[in-house]
């Protein structure tokens, strides 16, 4: 599992949730560190997209896992959106529903690759009203090397932002990211563009390296 700094409060410690023969990986309070985990944690690198990152802590009150930190987030679900509102509406609810069984809930926004701020808008009063308070919105040229990433205003259009000095920074190498480590079936830093993931969602054989990735129900199954 993926963790990120939480300094909103005092919470309880959170859970290992990492499956069995999987690396807890802690990327403390680098906004950088974590958005440069995204493609890690999708499986692809997304353009022109909007991804929620589902943070949360779970019902009970098991020991923090070794290395991380008790004011820790779990990253959760991962779901991205086309920049449309229909896609974004929905993969919100996607959230909300994979996210409603733990405490805590909170949920990160991140445009990549283009300005999208009556789609955050919409995003964020989707979350508020199911009760996954935004914790912040961060906007990203592209998920590469050097990129640029700034953090935008919660209510997407910019009104409200005040005199606040915004954060802005260049991101790592997504190739280099921890999370790229400790990812089944994939090399260190072996991660494909979104064009060459949507391939294998094509109607073809599941490559055998992908095959151990599928749920239960699937096995049987010649095509993904």
């Amino acid at each position: 599992m993926t963790y990120t700094s939480d300094n909103r409060n005092s919470s309880p410690p959170i859970p290992s949730g990492a499956p069995q023969g999987r690396t807890n990986v802690d990327l403390g309070d680098d906004t950088a560190a974590l958005i440069a985990a995204v493609p890690a944690m999708l499986g692809f690198r997304p353009e022109n997209s909007m991804v929620f990152l589902g943070l949360s802590r779970p019902a009970d009150d098991r020991a923090t896992p070794s290395g991380i930190r008790p004011t820790s987030s779990e990253v959760g679900p991962v779901v991205r959106a086309d920049l449309v509102e229909g896609a974004v509406t929905g993969a919100a609810k996607a959230l909300i529903r994979a996210n409603s069984h733990r405490t805590d809930r909170s949920v990160i926004i991140l445009v990549v690759g283009g300005d999208a701020g009556p789609l955050v808008d919409t995003a964020v009063r989707l979350f508020r009203s199911a009760g996954h308070l935004p914790a912040a919105a961060f906007l990203a040229t592209d998920l590469c090397a050097g990129a640029s990433w700034w953090e935008i205003p919660l209510d997407g259009s910019g009104q409200g932002a005040g005199n606040r000095d915004w954060p802005i920074g260049a991101l790592p190498d997504p190739a280099s990211s921890p999370a790229a480590g400790h990812t089944a079936g994939r090399e260190p830093g072996e991660i494909p563009d979104q064009a060459a993931f949507d391939r294998l969602l094509d109607k073809e054989p599941v490559p055998q390296h992908l095959r151990g990735l599928l749920p239960a129900c699937w096995t049987g199954r010649d095509h993904g």
